[in-house]
């Protein structure tokens, strides 16, 4: 089990940015929304273990030789090798799946669909391979053409997926030609260039005038339902969002976030940024930061105990989760054709910030006392129970 879950954390780090990937998932992750925005940045939603997607590629490339024409499981296919770090592979199901889209009826509203996951996935495939191969930027025409893949899929289906495709663009074209200031009065030049626009008031209209006021839902579900997970950019644009809106909670938990990929090594992809410190300095310092912001809230370190709680269990519940699915997948079973394969799940849902303003929260010894209360509570009952029994054991003589 700790094989896979190292292996489930290996492929998740190294396509830490872009992820608009398209498969029958995609529609069961828009019906059920993206998490909120604590849960978006305290790792709070579900991620699928690498034997997942084996085992839906195994599957689906069964089918497909007996019947080719089912143009959504080339993305199946596709989409379960990039998952896996299978680059070169994934572009293939798409080069796979293209003679049979073009004999396909042009007209036909679900073949425009599976154009556009065509272009999305192909797109994303090569933005992949390029940044698992080292990010090297002799080979940028790579990220080149993956962007204009990208560019194809939103100018047919401009709005799919929370948006996240033109903020995956924006944050490609970005690489591709990266601002030549590195910074902007002491902070990171993000991607979207909000370095520039920070303000105390009239954010949220500045964001709309920019064209980004869905920002924070597009960003949201590049680290929900792609890779961003691990990435320093999307979460420091996200961060930069939240200060424009003026959410000064939800900006303290992303500095955390964002001290916490610093620390681990992540570092930003624009070739000249700094790392470590200095980066940690640029774009989540502990207190004062440039345009006159502080982090929010009267209890500072309330926020922060709050988010290591969260943390904590939301990698508890990730853990729990992929023990619960590689069990029954290697028992043979998968949810893409079990249908009871979720019934003995259950999940008491992530903690609630207002826990912060508890009692026992924030008294140190709080938790040892209801331990120990609890203790004696079990061994009290305990106690009564074996009186009972003895009190009503016949006496023999």
């Amino acid at each position: 089990m700790k094989g896979v879950l190292m292996a489930f954390v290996v492929l998740s780090l190294q396509t830490a940015l872009f992820a608009c990937l398209q498969d029958r998932d995609t529609l069961a992750d828009e019906a059920r929304g993206l998490p909120d925005v604590v849960q978006v940045i305290t790792g709070r939603f579900p991620r699928n273990p690498p034997l997942f997607y084996q085992m839906r590629l195994q599957r689906v490339a069964a089918e497909l030789k007996k019947n080719p024409h089912q143009l959504d499981l080339y993305d199946d296919a596709g989409v379960a090798c990039d998952r896996i770090g299978q680059d070169d592979e994934a572009i293939q199901w798409m080069h796979q799946k293209l003679p049979y889209l073009q004999q396909a009826n042009a007209e036909d509203k679900a073949v425009q669909e599976h154009w556009y996951r065509y272009y999305a996935n192909l797109g994303t495939f090569l933005a992949h391979r390029w940044l698992r191969a080292g990010a090297n930027r002799a080979n940028i025409s790579q990220m080149e053409q993956a962007r204009d893949y990208i560019k194809q899929a939103i100018k047919i289906k401009p709005d799919a997926h929370f948006g996240r495709e033109k903020y995956q663009l924006k944050a490609m074209e970005w690489i591709i030609s990266p601002p030549k200031d590195v910074d902007y009065d002491g902070r990171l030049n993000d991607f979207l260039g909000l370095a520039e626009h920070l303000s105390y008031e009239g954010g949220q209209d500045e964001l709309k005038k920019l064209g980004y006021e869905d920002a924070t839902k597009g960003l949201s579900g590049l680290i929900t339902l792609g890779n961003a997970w691990e990435s320093v950019d999307i979460f420091y644009e996200l961060k930069l969002v939240l200060m424009m809106q003026n959410k000064a909670t939800l900006v303290s938990l992303s500095n955390f976030r964002l001290q916490e990929l610093i620390k681990q090594g992540k570092h930003s992809l624009h070739p000249t940024a700094p790392t470590g410190e200095k980066l940690k300095n640029w774009i989540a310092p502990l207190s004062y930061e440039p345009m006159g912001w502080y982090p929010a809230s009267d209890k500072p370190d309330q926020l922060e105990k709050f988010y290591h709680y969260a943390r904590a269990e939301a990698e508890a519940y990730q853990k729990q989760r992929t023990e619960y699915m590689v069990q029954r997948l290697k028992a043979g079973r998968h949810p893409d054709t079990d249908t009871s394969f979720w019934n003995d799940w259950y999940d008491s849902g992530p903690p609630d910030p207002g826990i912060t303003h508890s009692w026992w929260f924030n008294n140190p010894w709080a938790v040892p006392l209801a331990q120990s209360l609890g203790a004696i509570t079990l061994i009290s009952l305990l106690l009564l129970w074996t009186l009972r029994k003895k009190r009503h054991t016949p006496h023999i003589a």
